[in-house]
């Protein structure tokens, strides 16, 4: 086994047990008998734990591996600011906001995604010269972080119109 390989499934291990312990997280606090909308974060943490990690150590996959692991990111981020903001209270406080919303759990999430994207260019570099400059390409371009701030804005602004105008 290469140190590359080794390096890569150890970070694989990371994200299954990021993406574990934001499952239990979940599923104590949103219970799928309650209320029928949180089937879909269920199945989107199943997804997490079960498929990700096995499409990570693939390298034929590990490019939609990446893809499906920042969508995840971008659709939880956004359902739970949503859930926040409709379980929040008239008066808030910035202890409120740290410790009573989602923002524990948003953070978790992009733990998991910032694993994956380790993943991702850790396969994607070339192994024999880890030391040169980072080729850094356009910032809006995919795999680099622009693409999915601008994803994350889009989607955010598509969520938001569909809510509103769907009332």
């Amino acid at each position: 086994m290469t140190q590359k390989r080794y390096l890569s499934m150890v970070l694989v291990m990371c994200l299954l047990m990021v993406s574990i312990g934001g499952f239990i997280i979940h599923t104590r606090s949103h219970l799928i008998l309650e209320n029928g909308s949180y089937l879909v974060p269920f199945i989107a943490g199943i997804i997490s734990i079960l498929v990700l990690p096995l499409m990570f150590l693939n390298k034929r996959l590990i490019i939609y591996a990446y893809l499906a692991n920042g969508i995840l990111a971008i659709i939880g981020t956004i359902t739970m600011v949503h859930f926040s903001i409709v379980s929040m209270p008239r008066r808030i406080n910035l202890n409120y906001l740290i410790m009573r919303t989602n923002l524990p759990d948003i953070l978790i999430l992009w733990g998991v995604f910032i694993v994956g994207k380790l993943i991702f260019d850790l396969e994607t570099t070339n192994a024999n010269n880890l030391d040169a400059p980072r080729n850094k390409g356009n910032f809006i371009r995919f795999p680099n972080m622009g693409y999915w701030l601008i994803h994350l804005v889009a989607l955010s602004i598509v969520y938001y119109l569909g809510h509103v105008l769907w009332r």
